[in-house]
């Protein structure tokens, strides 16, 4: 991912006020594409064929477009997070060979273990009408290519081609869907239409990937017992991945299966009183996400290389102890002024709360809902931030213990909410979200104070990790 955010500061740097603001621009879309791809979508369909289909048609492609990416998210986050430090491990040991092969075996596992999840879902737990079937599976299938294929657009320096390809995408199924819609397709049109706009984009970005990395193809075989050996090396931290992506939605499937649920005609349940307000909430996160990919993780990223720098070349102490108090120094300043930046964002929003709720038809009562879940937003920025740094120095444990905190609090809160009733929903997500946050800053300024401790303990275990490497190292030193 450093390599994009380099390109990124470059941008933001320049003297045109247009060059910052696309910096941001571009930021937001590596982070948060498909949502952004996928509120966009639904907000110019509804505007433009609620006249045809009515809100109940409309309801029913929103619900599957939620589960699809709920299920794909959840699904594909252990496939995601190991391919990952796969990814990053190849590029730092600089053997680019197996990229294509990683790629292409990181979609299949993605992509199978997605739809083999998505089908009992549809089918059993929550019977989805069997003539939309088929059109949910590829839409879990799409999305599911889009969050692996979002991992090796980290790894390329082509940010401009990635944002294209999202809007590009987004373009066609917005015209697929208008054109469906008035020919009668109904929700099945709308919902093939934005899978073709996905599948356009998972192309474009599939193609300027396999530009950067044009090696050849080895046998299938080998790279699944690549992908097999790193993930035996890295089952705490899939754990933990997994479990980060479902504490975002555990608050949304207790409210679903609550009293306050309803069960629209397609099969599928929710909870809209919840989940409209919720979901606008969750979009305040993006500009702080966008800052964090742009300044933040850069920023570590560089004194960080010092750091290891300095250890590789065994420096003396007192140089390995001046690079690790700069590190933490720079991460901590850094970290604040991005949580205030994100605390203006959701400030503004909260006192905007009544515009916002007026302009997206919500109702008067869930203004409440929506200001609980920007306050709660920050503390959720807080907390991805912070744990996802523990990354950086190989804390996976630390990362799966906090990640299992936030989905307990964050589910059990909400239930307590729910039982308390209508004016106390929204408190579970944030109050979860701010012991959460405050855990998650408390350990990595912990680390951060013992970095060099760490880091030499780091050695000893990173060579068993990287077992599933070596193969490919002696392959490189050959040639």
């Amino acid at each position: 991912m450093a390599g994009i955010t380099f390109e990124l500061q470059k941008l933001a740097k320049a003297p045109s006020i247009l060059g910052g603001l696309s910096a941001y621009g571009h930021s937001a879309v590596i982070v948060a594409g498909p949502w952004l791809f996928t509120v966009l979508a639904i907000a110019f369909i509804t505007i433009a064929t609620e006249q045809y289909l009515g809100l109940d048609a409309l309801a029913n492609f929103r619900i599957v477009l939620i589960y699809g990416f709920a299920i794909s998210l959840v699904t594909t986050a252990p496939v995601v997070i190991v391919t990952t430090r796969m990814l990053s491990d190849m590029i730092f040991a600089q053997v680019y060979t197996a990229v294509s092969q990683l790629l292409f075996t990181s979609l299949v596992a993605g992509t199978l273990i997605a739809v083999l999840c998505a089908f009992p879902i549809f089918t059993v737990v929550f019977p989805l009408d069997p003539s939309m079937l088929p059109g949910a599976l590829f839409c879990v299938a799409i999305t599911a290519m889009i969050w692996i294929a979002l991992v090796f657009c980290g790894a390329i320096k082509d940010f401009l081609a990635i944002t294209l390809g999202f809007l590009i995408g987004l373009v066609l199924g917005i015209f697929l869907g208008l054109q469906a819609t008035k020919a009668g397709y109904g929700t099945h049109g709308l919902l093939w239409s934005f899978n073709l706009g996905l599948s356009l984009t998972v192309f474009i970005l599939l193609s300027r990937i396999l530009v950067t990395f044009p090696t050849a193809m080895d046998s299938g075989l080998s790279s699944i017992r690549m992908l097999l050996s790193a993930s035996r090396s890295h089952v705490i931290l899939a754990v933990g991945a997994t479990l980060a992506v479902t504490g975002i939605w555990i608050d949304k499937w207790v409210m679903w299966t609550s009293s306050s649920g309803e069960r629209l005609p397609v099969g599928l349940i929710h909870a809209p009183f919840y989940d409209s307000a919720m979901f606008v909430a969750n979009l305040a996160i993006i500009p702080g996400l966008a800052a964090f990919v742009l300044h933040l993780e850069t920023g570590f990223y560089r004194h960080f290389k010092i750091f290891n720098h300095n250890i590789e070349t065994h420096a003396t102490l007192n140089n390995i102890k001046s690079a690790a108090a700069n590190l933490q120094r720079a991460t901590i300043n850094t970290l604040m002024q991005i949580v205030l930046l994100q605390a203006i964002v959701c400030a503004i929003a909260i006192w905007l709360s009544p515009a916002i709720a007026d302009s997206l038809n919500l109702q008067f009562r869930q203004i409440g809902v929506l200001r609980i879940g920007f306050l709660g937003v920050l503390f959720h920025f807080a907390f991805l931030a912070s744990s996802s740094l523990l990354l950086f120095m190989n804390q996976s444990l630390k990362y799966f213990k906090l990640q299992a905190i936030f989905l307990l609090l964050n589910g059990v809160l909400t239930y307590a909410a729910v039982m308390l009733g209508p004016d106390f929903w929204g408190y579970g997500y944030m109050v979860g979200a701010m012991i959460s946050s405050l855990l998650a800053v408390q350990s990595l300024y912990q680390e951060l104070s013992r970095l060099p401790y760490t880091m030499f303990t780091m050695a000893a275990t990173r060579s068993a990790e990287n077992d599933w490497l070596m193969p490919l190292l002696k392959d490189r030193n050959k040639s």
